[in-house]
């Protein structure tokens, strides 16, 4: 029984991290058809010889780009922190002091 419960266990890690990797996979796709769609666009204002519109666009996408890089890089820096400091953390709870006998006198 206790080695079907450990595959069933690792079974259930495998899929999380599938199901993580492919949201990721998700997530990346649609920041680079937004990027390319934002840099098309700006490419089309800027042959029009609408300047401003065109550098908006490319501003806009370059600000966006880079503040979904360094969120993603911090919530990963986080992540791993927190899974450090799980595994210094001892796994046994620590034994309760008897207040219950201070009463005993």
């Amino acid at each position: 029984m206790a080695e079907e419960q450990q595959r069933h266990r690792v079974k259930m890690e495998d899929r999380g991290q599938q199901a993580a990797i492919e949201r990721d996979k998700r997530a990346m796709n649609r920041g680079f058809v937004l990027a390319l769609v934002l840099m098309l666009l700006s490419a089309f204002a800027l042959y029009l010889g609408a300047d401003l519109v065109g550098f908006g666009f490319v501003a806009t996408s370059v600000v966006s780009l880079a503040g979904v890089f360094l969120y993603s890089h911090q919530s990963t820096r986080q992540e791993l922190r927190e899974k450090r400091e799980a595994l210094q953390q001892p796994s046994v709870a620590p034994e309760l002091s008897d207040n219950s006998n201070s009463t005993d006198s």
